[in-house]
């Protein structure tokens, strides 16, 4: 049973937009339809605003260093600033450090998410040290269904497949790993 409903507001969804409710129970979704019944659920009268349920950013860094500067939003305050966009989910960066492997870093980085992060969140890998790539890809693939809340996935992100510097062992196997999404069951490669 919903624990809260957003009631009368205009939903806006990727295929369309209308006057909808939305029921929540805990910390998801459960329905989206016109003018439910009241249920004793608590209700937010949004008549009159736009309801965009689980918006996504794919792309932000938050206290993420790079060229001797770190971005200005903390992991916190990032997220906190997202949700009051309508933001509930993030895709952020790990970019280990000189002489880190892509599991060092991505294990240092999602200890940060976990104690500051206020929203769902992902990592985007980026290789940066491709020495032992096979060995670096396969640990940090295997950190992947912790490293992330939610709506879990983790795209291990490197230079674009083809042609590139990639080992030529792993010209096929790392085209499937540029982008790959882990789910807390499952790792598509």
């Amino acid at each position: 049973m919903a624990e809260l409903i957003i009631a009368g507001g205009t939903v806006v969804s990727e295929n369309a937009a209308g006057v909808l409710d939305v029921a929540i129970e805990g910390e998801r979704i459960i329905e989206v339809a016109p003018a439910m019944a009241e249920t004793g659920a608590r209700r937010i009268d949004a008549r009159g605003l736009l309801v965009l349920p689980g918006l996504i950013d794919p792309h932000v860094h938050l206290s993420l260093p790079m060229k001797r500067t770190v971005s200005s939003d903390d992991i916190e305050s990032g997220t906190v600033a997202a949700l009051f966009g309508g933001v509930t989910t993030i895709g952020d960066f790990t970019l280990p450090r000189a002489g880190q492997t892509l599991a060092e870093g991505l294990s240092e980085r999602m200890a940060q998410f976990r104690s500051a992060s206020r929203t769902d969140y992902w990592l985007h890998v980026m290789v940066t040290d491709f020495g032992d790539l096979g060995r670096q890809l396969d640990e940090a693939v295997a950190l992947a269904p912790a490293a992330s809340r939610s709506s879990p996935a983790i795209p291990v992100r490197g230079p674009p497949c083809p042609g590139t510097s990639f080992p030529r062992s792993w010209s096929r196997r790392a085209s499937g790993i540029c982008w790959s999404w882990c789910t807390r069951r499952t790792t598509t490669r």
